[in-house]
């Protein structure tokens, strides 16, 4: 929009964004994606800088599990009509997994699926309640490094996570979201028996989550972004009026 400060923050599907979708109309350009920022700055010269998604703590936090909502191995999302290869792995992993969510049946057997859908305001419930929480993420967004916004919520409200391979999961999430490989793997890391971090550990990794990835942290970063942006606008026109004005103003010797 002319005359406003424009910002872009790409969260999903990258292989949508081209050069001429970052364009020249924005102030400052945002990516939850490391690597994909770093990427997009070099192959089209334009400054993309990194933003990962977020939580909010008011809602994702640790605290007691809630009966009605316990389940062994927990997955929370829509099939989109393809037979998941993480639901797919953990069925033939033998894992006791339950489903929220909805176009499930045409591939796996009704006894797994609890319900088609779960209210927003039971999720961080449902996470905590679970022994394991299940993730995933489209093909191109693992490729491209973009991690999905259920690990931070997941994470954030004190659950354990497997997903499968992405870039920078050690790094935010530590030991509370571990990737799998192989079928037999995942077995291993579904099994009662796998060395999760303890109930403190799970606490403190939540806390780092909230101070570093809450949506009033990136509120506060987007704030500064649209500050430093007006301040970069306003010394350009003031470079660009000062000779005129100083062309204007009557000499002293005369």
């Amino acid at each position: 929009m002319p005359g406003a400060v424009n910002i872009l923050w790409v969260i999903s599907h990258p292989e949508l964004v081209d050069r001429a979708e970052l364009g020249d109309d924005f102030d400052v350009r945002f990516a939850a994606s490391v690597s994909w920022a770093r990427s997009r700055f070099g192959e089209t010269g334009v400054e993309v800088l990194p933003l990962l998604q977020a939580t909010n703590p008011e809602r994702f936090f640790p605290g007691p599990p809630d009966p009605d909502l316990a389940s062994d191995v927990l997955f929370v999302g829509t099939s989109r009509n393809v037979f998941r290869p993480i639901v797919k792995d953990a069925l033939s992993a033998g894992a006791a997994i339950d489903i929220y969510g909805p176009n499930w049946t045409q591939f796996i057997d009704a006894v797994h699926i609890r319900a088609d859908s779960l209210d927003n305001a039971r999720t961080p419930a449902a996470y905590r309640s679970a022994r394991v929480v299940l993730n995933d993420h489209w093909a191109d967004m693992r490729r491209e490094g973009f991690l999905s916004n259920r690990l931070f919520d997941a994470v954030g409200a004190g659950a354990v996570v497997v997903s499968d391979d992405i870039a920078g999961l050690a790094e935010t999430f530590g030991r509370s979201v571990v990737p799998y490989s192989s079928v037999p793997h995942l077995r291993n890391l579904l099994s009662p028996d796998y060395p999760w971090p303890s109930e403190e550990d799970r606490r403190r990794t939540a806390a780092s989550i909230h101070a570093h990835h809450s949506f009033e942290v990136r509120g506060r970063q987007l704030t500064e972004s649209i500050r430093r942006a007006m301040r970069l606008r306003l010394r350009a026109t003031l470079r660009e009026l000062l000779p005129k004005i100083r062309s204007r103003s009557p000499r002293s010797d005369q």
